[in-house]
């Protein structure tokens, strides 16, 4: 009888300690909810000038990429002639080289983990 009361009490103490942990996240997810979703901006801005070059010019760089490859899509179906691709390519292409050397200063410059601003 015993140790049944012993488990009982183990049982007790237990659930008391998940009730309350369910209590204090069902009370944070209200008040999460009371808040509301959190604008872009907050989400993407950094807290110094140079870190938001920094995601502008990842950004930038991106597109460029994004941009490049739906040229080559394009060219492969016919829509634009290989004139126009080169030259829109190059000009695509000088201006990510910049904005890459650019990324690679302010990645030497600033501490960061090891794979921010790296390409695979």
């Amino acid at each position: 009888m015993k140790r049944l009361q012993a488990v009982r009490d183990v049982c007790r103490t237990s659930a008391g300690r998940l009730r309350s942990t369910v209590d204090a996240t069902q009370a944070r997810i209200d008040e999460l909810k009371r808040k509301g979703d959190p604008e872009v901006d907050e989400l993407v801005c950094s807290v110094t000038i140079v870190y938001n070059q920094l995601i502008d010019l990842v950004a930038e760089d991106n597109a460029i990429e994004d941009t490049i490859y739906h040229l080559h899509r394009a060219l492969n179906a016919g829509r634009i002639d290989m004139e126009r691709f080169l030259r829109s390519t190059r000009a695509l292409a000088e201006e990510q080289f910049m904005k890459r050397a650019l990324i690679e200063k302010i990645s030497n410059l600033i501490p960061m983990s090891p794979n921010v601003g790296r390409w695979p």
